[in-house]
């Protein structure tokens, strides 16, 4: 799904930051996968749970911003003078979002899985 939604963007033409950004979700989503797979009981334990969230919105925003940094350094961007957008825009932002998806994601996941 990450990579056919990243190469979407791509087709769609968004602009190569977005695109790259995208593409840094096969890094914490593959971490992801492999940690669940590993430790299944995770999503039933709230507090391992919460903490899982919130490794994986760093590991996430750690990604993006990398993305993002690649990016500007190689289009001529001065990124010392964007640090506000880099770390406090993407990166804690993206750490409030992506919290925000897995709680969604984790409230699907339980009711469907009692409609097993």
């Amino acid at each position: 799904v990450i990579i056919a939604s990243s190469l979407g963007f791509l087709m769609a033409g968004y602009p190569p930051v977005i695109v790259l950004r995208a593409f840094s979700h096969i890094v914490f989503g593959t971490l992801g996968a492999l940690y669940l797979k590993k430790f299944p009981e995770t999503l039933d334990k709230p507090k391992a749970s919460w903490i899982f969230n919130f490794v994986l919105g760093i590991v996430h925003a750690i990604a993006e911003v990398i993305a993002c940094i690649i990016f500007y350094a190689t289009s001529g961007t001065n990124v010392e003078n964007m640090f506000y957008v880099l770390f406090v825009l993407v990166g804690f932002g993206t750490i409030v979002h992506s919290m925000v998806d897995y709680t969604l994601a984790l409230a699907v996941y339980k009711v469907l899985r009692k409609r097993r």
